[in-house]
């Protein structure tokens, strides 16, 4: 929640001039805006509220409040807006002013818009799609959040009525500080009727209706203690854009955006195909007025296919460019995006949607009847489906900003061209492996040949009882309906019931569980905590609703005790729950479909089992010393059987296995995130083994180690159980 504040100095400027700065947070300056307008201001039919189609979500959001007070909304394109005279609109006497906004940069693509647009739309030179803006009715709301973080902006030449902007987006730091900027004329359109409290009182009384404003405007919009200390920060940021200089910072940061823009243009495939798509032409990366530092674009493979943001986010990641994701635009825009922010040595990639419906829907020919099968087909903005139909939801957009050198775009420039850039065409091992096919066969294999599996048995065999929590290894182990008992029974939820994972925190991998049979318990233990003892059979649990995978889940909380000590243990507010038996969860991997088997699932992702090989983990370990990186262990990747004796990769070919009797489809590879970076012995993390994989098993997005198998109990003999030195016999 932001903390919605106000700071001024007031000013006796002349009114021509923008004169009481507040410090909300930008967003919160647009809210004010259309919350405060004065009664009669918009608040009839003559009143329009007008924005540009290429604007922040916060502009968007505006309509919702002045169409409620009875004003005309209407969205403009920017190839809307031309010349024209000045109309002639009758008497202006009582008629209420209408507002028009849009920002002085896109938040999306980085162009820039004319600020002449300001007093053209005042003096009522312009027209909208025909109809010219009539003199002296109209204000203009300017959102400077994008363009002040890099560029001047001069308001004695730009006399608009309402300016917001964000520190945040200027220095990194503080969040949710930013300044509305009023002009002396204007401020009597702002008024507040819904709360008053704080400092924005003069005078009241308890126990009669009386009350006065403050007289200040920016007092009247107090609404308790200002974040002072944060405001007090603001100094030094501003005594860094002194020292280099605003017109120095533009010329600065558009460079390194026009030299990331001509090389990532010139990226090309084997196949001489382009490397990317770019949202924006040469000429405008020549002049500071016509775009800012950003380069908006979308990765395209060999073939022409698009590559999903959420791929790039993920290797990104691993690389030490930080990600932070956000869903707030879904239900007006289907985009997953990447906003890159580069800091010395420390390149920020932001993933999310943008927040700016209009630009991204141009620019990526999303027409309302796509959106709307997007949305029909399930994207929830936030989530890895960030490629629908082959189509991409998003783009990809990256920033550059006063502190940028010439070695960050190079970074991101290296990440593309590593991973990104196809120098042959791919192998039909992976493309075998992408499609699902059973029938994929690893170049070092021997197919299915049993020379090459004859020695092939089970090396270790692991239960993880709490989901995305360590494991319980053992040498033997009973398997149940959903696969080896009590694997994955439980989970960690959320306030909202979602499943909590390493890959938000990885302190999960330091839950030890064991199962103790005889004593009916499951004891968890953490570092410098007491053990944790939750009943295998409980009774009495309140029932709750959880999600896991898209899927919604009957679940019983587990109590309070259990989740005191896992919000202790992980540092997050969450809880603990088991599987209700009550509701089935069944597998929906294409070959468990094309059986005709609908194998149950617990709380697991995809399948009842994970089989894993140490001659692959070998192969892979080689890769990763070629980089002249350290070895990693095979717990890395979470197996639930880990194979020995075989070839490397001979599991890619593995169509049905049989295990001391018991009897297991194979449901195909298993797709690999940024989870097995994650240290399952100290919980630290690093790019490894994703980033080897990613060179050497990667294809159309997905990355894969392991094969998905789940038991088939009809063909299988009991006791159902398997252990430690079983064969593995693929048939």
């Amino acid at each position: 929640t932001t903390t919605t504040t106000t700071t001024t100095t007031t000013s006796s400027a002349s009114p021509s001039l923008p004169t009481d700065p507040a410090a909300p947070s930008a967003t919160t300056d647009l809210r004010i805006v259309a919350s405060a307008q004065s009664a009669g201001h918009p608040s009839s039919d003559a009143a329009v509220f007008a924005y540009l189609e290429d604007s922040h979500t916060s502009i968007v959001g505006m309509r919702t409040v002045l169409a409620a007070r009875g004003a005309r909304v209407c969205c403009v394109a920017a190839s809307d807006i031309a010349p024209c005279e000045p109309a002639s609109c009758g008497t202006t006497g009582n008629v209420p002013h209408s507002l028009f906004a849009f920002p002085a940069q896109s938040n999306f693509s980085g162009r820039r818009y004319p600020l002449s647009w300001v007093e053209a739309v005042r003096e009522g030179r312009v027209s909208a799609a025909g109809q010219c803006f009539c003199p002296g009715r109209w204000k203009v709301l300017l959102d400077a959040a994008a363009l002040v973080s890099t560029s001047p902006l001069d308001l004695s030449a730009v006399p608009a009525d309402f300016v917001c902007l964000s520190f945040y987006k200027m220095f990194g730091y503080p969040t949710g500080i930013g300044a509305l900027l009023v002009r002396s004329d204007s401020a009597h359109l702002l008024s507040r009727s819904d709360y008053h409290g704080g400092g924005s009182m003069h005078a009241y009384s308890s126990t009669h209706n009386f009350m006065q404003l403050a007289a200040n405007l920016e007092e009247r919009f107090e609404s308790g203690t200002v974040p002072f200390l944060d405001i007090v920060s603001l100094e030094v940021g501003f005594q860094y854009l002194a020292r280099f200089g605003m017109h120095n910072i533009a010329q600065h940061t558009l460079s390194l955006a026009r030299g990331f823009f001509h090389a990532l243009r010139k990226l090309r495939h084997y196949n001489a195909a382009p490397v990317a798509t770019v949202y924006a032409t040469e000429e405008e990366f020549e002049s500071t007025e016509l775009h800012g530092p950003v380069v908006c674009f979308n990765l395209l493979r060999a073939d022409g296919s698009f590559v999903g943001p959420a791929e790039v986010a993920k290797l990104a990641a691993v690389h030490n460019i930080s990600i932070r994701t956000g869903g707030n635009l879904f239900c007006l825009f289907v985009g997953v995006c990447l906003w890159v922010s580069f800091q010395p040595s420390m390149p920020t990639l932001f993933t999310g949607c943008l927040c700016n419906a209009g630009a991204c829907h141009q620019h990526l020919h999303i027409s309302h009847d796509r959106f709307q099968r997007n949305l029909a087909a399930g994207y929830a903005c936030g989530e890895e489906n960030d490629l629908i139909d082959g189509l991409p939801t998003g783009g990809i957009r990256v920033s550059f900003g006063f502190m940028s050198v010439e070695q960050d775009a190079q970074a991101m420039l290296e990440l593309i061209q590593r991973y990104f850039v196809e120098q042959s065409e791919v192998s039909a091992h992976l493309r075998a492996l992408a499609a699902g096919s059973a029938n994929a066969k690893h170049p070092t294999d021997k197919a299915t040949d049993t020379t090459a599996t004859a020695d092939a048995n089970i090396a270790e065999i692991n239960v993880y009882p709490v989901k995305s929590c360590g494991a319980f290894s053992t040498a033997e182990w009973e398997i149940g309906e959903s696969g080896f008992l009590y694997d994955r029974s439980w989970m960690v939820v959320d306030a909202h019931g979602v499943n909590i994972s390493q890959k938000k925190v990885p302190k999960m991998a330091l839950v030890r569980p064991h199962i103790d049979l005889q004593k009916g318990v499951l004891v968890l233990s953490y570092p410098q905590l007491e053990p944790l003892s939750v009943p295998l059979q409980p009774i009495d649990l309140v029932p709750c609703a959880a999600r896991v995978c898209f899927d919604s889940v009957g679940a019983l909380d587990c109590g309070d005790e259990a989740a005191a000590w896992f919000s202790s243990a992980l540092g997050v507010d969450c809880r603990l729950v088991l599987k209700s038996g009550v509701e089935l969860r069944t597998c929906r991997l294409s070959r468990d479909a094309a059986s005709g088997v609908a194998s149950t699932l617990s709380f697991a992702n995809e399948s009842q089992f994970l089989l894993v090989s140490e001659s692959s983990m070998d192969q892979v370990n080689k890769w990763i010393e070629d980089q002249g990186e350290e070895r990693v262990a095979v717990d890395r990747f979470r197996g639930n059987i880990v194979l020995r004796g075989a070839a490397a990769f001979a599991e890619d070919a593995y169509r049905h296995l049989r295990i001391a009797g018991q009897a297991f489809a194979v449901n195909g590879p298993c797709r690999r995130c940024q989870m097995v970076c994650v240290d399952q012995q100290t919980a630290n993390s690093c790019k490894q083994p994703l980033a080897a994989l990613s060179l050497h098993r990667r294809v159309k997005g997905k990355t894969f180690f392991g094969i998905h198998v789940n038991h088939q109990a009809a063909e299988s003999r009991p006791p159902f159980k398997i252990r430690v030195g079983d064969a593995v016999q693929p048939f």
